[in-house]
């Protein structure tokens, strides 16, 4: 029953002819084949489209797609939940990719009473046209109240729960950790599998983030958990407004170097590693 069950893959996407094609790929070659994958686009102008069209055939019916205007991303990822037919989902953004073996691992890890499957990814950066990773543990569930702890590119959420709760528009950031946080509070079922599912590029609209929009945050604690963690999500707000500062101008810092040294530096925090092919392709 596990394997025969139908997962349905979103990505949305505008303008994406840069990457799209790698995460089109990631879901193409994945060793679990009875999946549906629906691309939702924004009406796009650069060859989106086209690439779009390339893949179609190469799915055999399995792929669905469509092209209007949207109200944003989160607009965009409620239109592709409601066309899916898969027992569970996944959302892929338009510049990242999943492991080969990622939905493999989901089915194989499925229980029935599960509402929300998470798990690891690696975050990527370009430097100098090469690519470096670095692992990122989520099982962070735990702190769920102060942010958004896990990855959402990570997360796999069966349909019976979205039918409850789907992504707000009126943020046009964030929503995710809104999803993540009220499901939390109405009593989702979750459920952390300790696999590295996604890669994640760095610097995209995925990238726009609760550290870089703590007010945002705030406001969805706020609207979530009561006027109570007021005091708590303005302690966060000023704890991240100390780290982005921190962050600037260690970058502002790290570029008066060569690239070269740049590459050295993040080398020798022992987290990043240089990317290849492998990482798709064995087991993580």
């Amino acid at each position: 029953m596990k394997r025969r069950m139908l997962v349905s893959i979103i990505t949305v996407c505008y303008n994406s002819e840069k990457y799209i094609r790698s995460t089109i790929e990631s879901v193409l070659l994945q060793t679990y084949k009875n999946i549906e994958y629906i691309i939702i686009d924004g009406e796009s102008t650069d060859r989106t489209l086209d690439i779009i069209k390339d893949y179609e055939s190469k799915f055999n019916g399995r792929m669905k797609w469509i092209s209007e205007n949207d109200d944003g991303i989160y607009d965009a990822m409620n239109k592709g939940i409601n066309l899916a037919k898969g027992e569970l989902i996944g959302i892929i953004n338009s510049d990242d990719w999943y492991h080969y073996n990622s939905l493999e691992v989901l089915t194989n890890n499925y229980e029935e009473k599960v509402d929300i499957y998470y798990g690891n990814m690696y975050e990527v950066r370009e430097i100098e046209n090469k690519l470096y990773i670095k692992k990122i543990n989520g099982n962070k569930l735990h702190l769920i109240k102060k942010s958004m702890s896990i990855l959402h590119p990570s997360c796999f959420v069966n349909k019976r729960w979205y039918k409850k709760i789907k992504f707000d528009t009126k943020y046009k950031i964030a929503a995710d950790y809104k999803f993540i946080l009220h499901s939390f509070i109405k009593g989702a079922k979750f459920k952390y599998v300790d696999f590295s599912f996604s890669f994640m590029r760095m610097g995209g609209l995925s990238f726009i983030n609760l550290k870089k929009n703590p007010i945002t945050g705030m406001n969805i604690q706020c609207e979530i958990l009561g006027k109570k963690y007021f005091i708590i999500s303005i302690m966060i707000f000023f704890t991240s407004l100390l780290k982005c500062s921190f962050y600037k101008i260690r970058k502002q810092i790290a570029m008066l170097f060569l690239p070269k040294k740049v590459i050295n530096l993040l080398k020798k925090r022992g987290s990043w590693k240089p990317f290849n092919e492998k990482y798709n392709k064995e087991k993580i």
